[in-house]
């Protein structure tokens, strides 16, 4: 009720009154880190359904995907959940064992290197911007209670060396899993929508916006909303 509040209020729905006290609490929390957190999840229908959440931390994007997975596999859908996020833990939440022997795609050197032609962290003028991806989440997943996990792995920051060759082939398996699977894709990504393009945003049927329930967040969350529709994501 308080967040469906706070959205009529940004919004500018008739009826809703932001009260003294409503202002004054929200107010209060204006300093604090967590005030514009928020979560945004991508949600496309069996018939080729994928949820992608991505979020700026905290507010249980993990734990939402980890439920939605338990869901449909509880009700008979074959599910693939995809841990895209650099904090990864939706494999903990999910329960599976021995989370730390499960390798992130990128680290997997050799298969980068084979299916781009160069070798991670190295330069070089040409790599292949297309690779071939459509076997690994069969190759490299792993099942628990139902559910099918692969880990995508941290994207390098600044400094670390070139790392053109993961990013291509991160981004071709995307883009392979929203618009070429036909189970349930579960994709618990980090924050923003900015690696969607066009193409793949049109694979997405809805999209699901969670806050936590202060102002700036909501407002956060407007922003969100309006960058999907710029995107070709309207069902929001």
């Amino acid at each position: 009720e308080r967040v469906d509040k706070i959205a009529k209020v940004v919004y500018g729905a008739d009826g809703v009154a932001w009260t003294p006290e409503a202002e004054a609490k929200a107010k209060a929390f204006e300093s604090d880190a967590k005030y514009d957190e928020y979560t945004t999840m991508m949600v496309k229908t069996h018939l080729s359904l994928t949820h992608e959440p991505a979020r700026k931390g905290g507010v249980g994007k993990t734990m939402l995907a980890a439920l939605f997975s338990k869901t449909f596999a509880d009700n008979g859908y074959s599910v693939l959940a995809i841990d895209a996020d650099p904090d990864a833990n939706l494999a903990a939440t999910l329960g599976f064992p021995e989370t730390e022997k499960l390798t992130p795609i990128s680290e997997m050197k050799e298969v980068i290197e084979e299916r781009t032609g160069v070798q991670p962290g190295k330069t070089a003028p040409f790599f292949k911007l297309n690779p071939k991806v459509d076997d690994i989440p069969e190759k490299y997943s792993r099942e628990h209670n139902g559910i099918k996990l692969m880990i995508m792995g941290r994207m390098k920051r600044g400094g670390t060396g070139c790392y053109c060759p993961e990013n291509a082939l991160l981004q071709a398996l995307v883009t392979h899993l929203l618009l070429a699977r036909s189970e349930v894709v579960i994709l618990d990504m980090e924050a923003g929508i900015e690696h969607l393009g066009r193409a793949t945003a049109r694979a997405v049927d809805k999209l699901i916006v969670v806050v936590e329930p202060w102002r700036r967040a909501v407002e956060t969350a407007y922003r969100v909303n309006q960058l999907a529709q710029d995107i070709g994501l309207h069902n929001v």
